[in-house]
């Protein structure tokens, strides 16, 4: 749920422009963005469980540890993919990556001893591309940037996911509500627009999920 204040004399005077129906769009967008963020993240409880923290879904260590972040080779996200297979995950319906851009930027430029790109073989379209070994590449800010290992606090994360496997339940769509009927707000001409939804997510099975946690950078090639 969310909640936005706006003066009457906004709302009065903004001529021709819907100001309520900015912000109901505004508002929108916001909530979008949070089911995003719970549903990778979420701590459960009066939140979504994100992907996360759902116990027992498949989980890789990067190729390089290090104590305070480790370094992701070009096998890795493979690797993991092939893990989540074995352990009888549908990756034959189809894998999405997802990761924030810059880690993208640093996978598609990264070259190796040779000066060759590391990642080229696996990229569709090098040295950028909308897929890895042929699995779709999802881009997302709402992957953390601030992972934490050791005295590591900007660390980042690559998910893999079966996207036939997560189950997605809402009721309604956003329940949108205008009231000042709060006295502070009816006395300083302010009205309160409220946006509520009511969404939950969940995965069919845990094992199409798989995640590489605390990355801080990439690896060079052989």
């Amino acid at each position: 749920r969310g909640l936005v204040d706006v003066t009457d004399d906004l709302l009065r005077f903004a001529g021709n422009v819907s100001v309520e129906g900015l912000i109901r769009q505004d508002m929108a967008e916001q909530t979008a963005l949070k089911w995003d963020a719970d549903m990778l993240e979420g701590q459960g409880g009066t939140q979504i469980l994100g992907l996360l923290n759902i116990p027992s879904i498949q989980t890789k260590t990067a190729s390089t540890v290090g104590s305070n972040g480790n370094t992701l080779h070009p096998e890795d996200i493979i690797n993991l993919i092939a893990q989540m297979a074995g352990a009888n995950a549908h990756t034959e319906r189809g894998v999405s990556i997802l990761m924030r851009p810059e880690l993208l930027a640093l996978i598609g430029t990264h070259r190796n001893t040779d000066e060759a790109f590391s990642f080229s073989s696996a990229f569709q379209n090098t040295p950028f591309g909308t897929s890895l070994w042929g699995y779709s590449i999802v881009q997302a800010t709402n992957i953390s940037k601030t992972r934490r290992k050791g005295s590591g606090t900007t660390l980042t994360y690559v998910l893999t996911l079966v996207p036939s496997e997560i189950l997605v339940g809402q009721s309604g769509i956003l329940d949108f509500a205008m009231t000042d009927s709060d006295a502070s707000k009816f006395q300083t001409a302010t009205k309160t627009i409220r946006v509520v939804s009511w969404v939950d997510m969940g995965v069919r099975h845990e094992n199409a999920v798989g995640l590489i946690d605390t990355l801080s950078s990439v690896a060079v090639g052989p």
